[in-house]
């Protein structure tokens, strides 16, 4: 009776984790993110490109709120730990238009897209610059409110190794 108990409880647990594996559900807000990049490396002549997902796994429509300013979820991080494709908010000179960021509505089953394409040319607060060689991040989030304010937020990385022209 005794490992009939303990298999039961094993067997609820695992099916659980698998259940809720890559989705974040808290109330009634269900995101899913997935991430993945176009190839492990690139170079100048054969680009990376990053695609980012978010499904709506739940049973309402959630709403996100994207910026005007820098409207993207992925986020670049060169090997030097530099955020190198969002300018606005990082840097202190930078020209940022003044505008409010735009709600969205992500329906039940549905999904958004991104592809964010990395071809080398960087860009920080002294200016434009050509990526060095080296281990580059893509980090994407999302955070979504339900009907009822319940929020969820998702996050994902992937990195890729860049190999610059000399």
């Amino acid at each position: 009776m005794r490992l009939l108990i303990l298999l039961t409880s094993a067997m609820f647990s695992s099916f659980g984790w698998s259940c809720t594996s890559g989705t974040v559900a808290p109330g009634n807000v269900a995101l899913r993110m997935e991430m993945r990049v176009s190839s492990a490396t690139g170079d100048p002549t054969h680009p990376v490109t990053v695609h980012t997902r978010v499904t709506n796994a739940g049973r309402k429509p959630v709403t996100y709120m994207m910026e005007c300013v820098n409207p993207t979820l992925t986020r670049l991080t060169d090997p030097e730990a530099r955020h190198v494709n969002t300018l606005c908010g990082t840097c202190p000179n930078a020209l940022c238009p003044a505008c409010a960021p735009m709600p969205r509505t992500i329906p039940p089953g549905e999904s958004i897209d991104e592809d964010f394409q990395f071809t080398g040319g960087l860009r920080d607060c002294a200016g434009n610059f050509q990526g060095a060689s080296g281990e580059y991040h893509a980090d994407a989030k999302l955070t979504a409110t339900g009907p009822n304010g319940s929020t969820a937020t998702v996050e994902k990385s992937v990195k890729f190794t860049w190999t610059a022209e000399n």
